[in-house]
């Protein structure tokens, strides 16, 4: 009966993830779809593609859809997909030696989360990333687990590669993680040095591959258009700056004649700029920037940026506390400008999952248990109100980063802190980057640690050097 449970226990720890999620999807059928869900659903729909959202996850979507024209198709891939890797690292704290008792708790814990119910039904590309992050994290815990061996296995530099790749693929800012964790692999497992490299090599060969060969063949617009106050943006990189441009002039940083006819260009300074310190989104749509004065010289801009951070510094480390609190502040931001996911309950009890409606008018809401659709909608947004909820980032963050130190205090070996590799990376660069104070950002910390928390509080990881625990 071991053996056959050993076999079977993956698919096993999987089931309640995937039954709950199966609740969730019926009752938001056929997809919880917001403003970016439904540009990537016109996307696949007409065949032109723009890089505003990487172009690999709306290919997924487009896949999805080849098999079932339906929305409904993706988050049934992301269901499975999610529910899948959720029981391989429930399966992999087991073999750390985690009571099963407590592994079943954490799979229950996890399953009946609103948070993960609400988003394993959202198309959004934050989905399949945060899976992604999560099972490079249960990769790294394999070679921590068997000092580095795991490595030297047949062919498993590839699979290492390829999920690399994904995550530098599936989102923008998903090159600090695959770029940095072969990095930190190779200080601490250097006899491993050609798979590690082989890893990283394969990881590049093949994000250059789509971003050249196959955009050309699907025929990449390479010019981002996108929602109101992104119209005419070709620079990606250009928003954090103008962004932070914006907190100097609310700030009243004086300014050289050069620089004020030049921002002047760009949107007339009286009067004064609007800037929102917790998000990008709103500073860009209510000032309506000229993007095309931008996109003739960006370097102009980045002078200009850097001009003003010198002359007044504390503006920028400012803008950068709170621009970024919902990364490192454990509790809710005051503002209301919080995005956390696309339910919403208007009056008389109507739920409201497909939003801007006329946005893609073949798509309705089409709820196939719409009682229990009020009950989740109900719970989904009750478990974001108050100061402490189960919504703020922060809080699984420091659980996480507390579990790993502790799991390497217990062993006395300091490699078992490579666990983290792949969540700081994605997080340092999110601390700079972020856009707006939306959870779905910090996706792969709700994953990696409602996963892990049972395996680094209560499992085994190798002692020093010489010890390794037995693959099983």
């Amino acid at each position: 009966m071991r053996a056959i449970f050993k076999r079977l226990r993956i698919p096993a720890y999987a089931l309640p993830v995937a039954l709950v999620g199966g609740l969730y999807w019926l009752a938001f059928y056929p997809a919880v779809m917001t403003f970016d869900s439904l540009y990537q659903w016109q996307q696949v729909v007409s065949g032109q593609y723009t890089d505003w959202h990487p172009v690999l996850s709306t290919l997924l979507i487009g896949l999805a859809r080849y098999c079932w024209d339906s929305p409904a198709a993706m988050v049934l891939v992301q269901i499975i997909v999610l529910s899948l890797t959720v029981g391989w690292g429930l399966a992999v704290m087991e073999d750390i030696g985690v009571p099963r008792i407590a592994v079943w708790l954490a799979c229950v814990t996890f399953a009946i989360s609103p948070l993960n119910g609400a988003f394993v039904v959202t198309i959004w590309k934050d989905i399949p990333y945060g899976v992604a992050i999560l099972a490079l994290t249960i990769l790294v815990a394999r070679i921590v687990m068997t000092n580095g061996r795991w490595l030297a296995k047949r062919m498993t530099w590839v699979l290492l590669g390829l999920l690399l790749a994904f995550c530098m693929l599936v989102r923008h800012n998903g090159f600090a993680t695959a770029l940095g964790t072969p990095l930190i692999l190779t200080a601490c497992y250097r006899r491993h040095l050609c798979a590690i490299l082989g890893a990283l090599v394969l990881c590049v060969v093949v994000f250059l591959l789509v971003k050249g060969p196959l955009y050309r063949v699907i025929g990449v617009e390479k010019r981002i258009v996108t929602s109101v106050g992104f119209n005419g943006c070709q620079k990606l990189w250009c928003i954090p700056f103008i962004v932070q441009v914006a907190a100097h002039v609310a700030a009243q940083t004086p300014l050289k004649d050069t620089e004020r006819d030049y921002l002047n260009e760009i949107k007339p300074l009286e009067p004064a700029w609007h800037y929102n310190k917790y998000g990008d989104s709103n500073t860009l749509r209510r000032n309506q920037f000229n993007w095309s004065v931008i996109n003739r010289d960006p370097w102009k801009l980045l002078r200009c940026y850097a001009a003003l951070t010198w002359r007044r510094p504390w503006v920028n480390i400012r803008h950068y506390l709170t621009h970024s609190a919902m990364v490192w502040w454990p509790w809710q931001a005051k503002t209301d400008d919080v995005y956390n996911v696309g339910i919403y309950c208007s009056p008389g009890n109507r739920i409201v999952y497909i939003n801007p409606p006329d946005k893609v008018p073949d798509l309705q809401q089409a709820p196939k248990l719409p009682r229990l659709s009020i009950k989740l909608a109900r719970w989904v947004i009750a478990s974001q109100s108050g100061k402490l909820n189960i919504w703020q980032s922060a809080i699984y963050l420091y659980l996480f980063l507390i579990g790993v130190a502790w799991a390497a205090w217990r062993a006395r070996n300091a490699k078992v802190l490579v666990l983290a590799a792949p969540l700081l990376l994605h997080t340092a660069l999110l601390l700079m980057l972020i856009g707006s104070p939306s959870t779905r950002y910090q996706y792969p910390v709700f994953l990696i640690a409602h996963v892990f928390w049972v395996g680094l509080f209560f499992g085994r990881f190798p002692m020093g050097r010489t010890e390794a625990i037995r693959e099983k």
